[in-house]
C-alpha cells in the first residue's frame, strides 16, 4: 500500500505470486467501515480519497492468500 501518507490516491499491490485482491475495506479511526470495494479479482487496485476526510484510516485487504490491515494517512 503506497504512497503513505497519500495526497489523494493509494495503490494496493499484492506481492505474492498468484495472489489476487478479493476485497478492500477502508476503516476510520472509530472502527467504522467507510468504504468497501468487493468482488475484485485483481493483483493491483488504485484507491481514491474522494468522499473521505483527511486523516488516519486502516485499509484491510483480503486476498486469495490471506488478509492484512495497514494504517494509512490521507492528507
Amino acid at each position: 500500500i503506497f504512497p503513505n501518507p497519500s495526497n489523494g490516491e493509494l495503490n494496493v499491490i499484492t506481492d505474492r505470486s498468484g495472489s489476487v485482491i478479493k476485497n478492500i475495506d477502508i476503516i476510520d479511526i472509530n472502527g467504522r467501515v467507510v468504504r468497501n470495494i468487493g468482488n475484485l479479482n485483481l493483483s493491483n487496485v488504485k484507491l481514491s480519497q474522494d468522499g473521505l476526510s483527511s486523516g488516519m484510516y486502516f485499509v484491510k485487504v483480503s486476498t486469495s492468500k490471506g488478509e492484512i490491515t495497514k494504517k494509512v494517512i490521507f492528507n
